[in-house]
């Protein structure tokens, strides 16, 4: 073939013209190239930049969700009464797991150390006014902490704290609803709650159970005399009085005005008059601020197993209106002394005015 022929000499004159052009045009394709390149680099970057925004705020997402959690969880446990030492148990366990350190613990006072000290971080639990103790995490500093861990542990050093005031004011208020204010003494609600629990527990397992109702006598008098302040002052002593004559299971209480009761689980009628006899001496050794002799009549009754039966005969209202009975005969009596129910009392006997001033103190009945 010759060279010369047009064909092939078309084809050579393209070829050098595509040559001469590519290589006019190769840097600016190079710069498209180049554009291009840094193009994709910049958006890949950004592509990461904000999946991982994305994973840090689903991670703060978690965090705040774990934080209201648990500070709901510790909050709904105080507001129903959860057990105190639950209640610290789960701030512990969400004071070492949140803030990121190691094992946690309350520190109350007067052991709580409340200096810094390397290797922990520590908050201050404050119930109501009072400076309670610290809530303290070790294995980790406040220097090492961002401000809403640290804002963290001190809610909950905070929740410790209401968990403590919250269980301090509810056993004054339980107190306040139990207790007479002037003696101390149990009111007459929490001894006809306390009488129906021994009684329930005196049937379950057969044992013995005495009652015994106190009433000072002629003590209107003393307030018409003394006035309020010396009755009150003299009912004071006799509450003391009562409380130091009784061992440690009696249950005494205020039923109201001059009238107390004593409660003596595991103790029979001859016990029961036993003790009534040294708690009436008690009271009889009372003096008012103007030195007159405070003295008290008692009635005893008792829930007692019958013949070896597996229950008690009688119930609540049962002992009850036994022991008023013998304290009204008591009361006929004279005053200061003590009467024993048994059922041949006879209530009706008449007032002898020869015995209203009070016997002996070694005087006692037994009907």
């Amino acid at each position: 073939m010759s060279l010369k022929q047009p064909k092939w000499l078309a084809a050579i004159l393209v070829g050098v013209v595509a040559v001469v052009v590519l290589a006019q045009a190769l840097p600016r394709l190079l710069l498209v190239v180049v554009v291009i390149a840094v193009a994709l680099a910049v958006v890949l970057s950004e592509r990461r930049r904000a999946a991982a925004q994305l994973q840090n705020a689903e991670a703060t997402g978690q965090a705040l969700l774990a934080e209201r959690n648990a500070l709901g969880d510790i909050t709904t446990g105080i507001a129903h009464h959860l057990p105190q030492d639950k209640t610290f148990a789960s701030i512990t366990k969400y004071a070492s797991t949140l803030i990121g350190g190691g094992a946690a613990r309350l520190e109350p006072l007067p052991g709580a150390d409340l200096k810094s000290a390397s290797g922990r971080v520590r908050a201050i639990v404050m119930a109501g006014e009072e400076k309670w103790g610290t809530l303290v995490v070790d294995g980790v500093t406040a220097s090492s902490l961002p401000a809403a861990r640290l804002q963290l542990l001190q809610n909950l050093a905070d929740l410790a704290g209401l968990a403590v005031s919250t269980a301090n004011t509810r056993a004054q208020l339980l107190s306040q609803s139990s207790t007479d204010p002037l003696t101390g003494l149990a009111n007459q609600r929490a001894f006809h709650r306390k009488l129906a629990e021994e009684i329930s527990r005196a049937r379950r397992h057969c044992r013995p159970l005495a009652l015994i109702l106190l009433d000072l006598d002629r003590f209107k008098a003393v307030n018409d005399i003394e006035g309020r302040l010396g009755g009150d002052q003299a009912l004071t002593e006799v509450a003391a009085r009562v409380r130091g004559a009784l061992r440690l299971e009696a249950h005494v209480a205020r039923l109201g005005g001059d009238e107390l009761a004593v409660l003596l689980p595991e103790c029979e009628s001859n016990g029961g008059f036993i003790t009534a006899e040294r708690v009436r001496m008690a009271i009889s050794a009372t003096q008012t601020a103007a030195g007159s002799r405070v003295t008290a009549s008692a009635g005893v009754a008792a829930l007692e197993p019958s013949d070896g039966a597996l229950a008690f005969t009688g119930g609540t209202q049962d002992l009850i209106r036994a022991a008023d009975a013998a304290l009204f005969a008591a009361k006929r009596m004279g005053g200061d002394t003590t009467v024993r129910f048994t059922p041949k009392l006879d209530e009706t006997v008449p007032l002898n005015p020869e015995t209203r001033r009070a016997p002996r103190p070694d005087r006692a009945q037994s009907a």
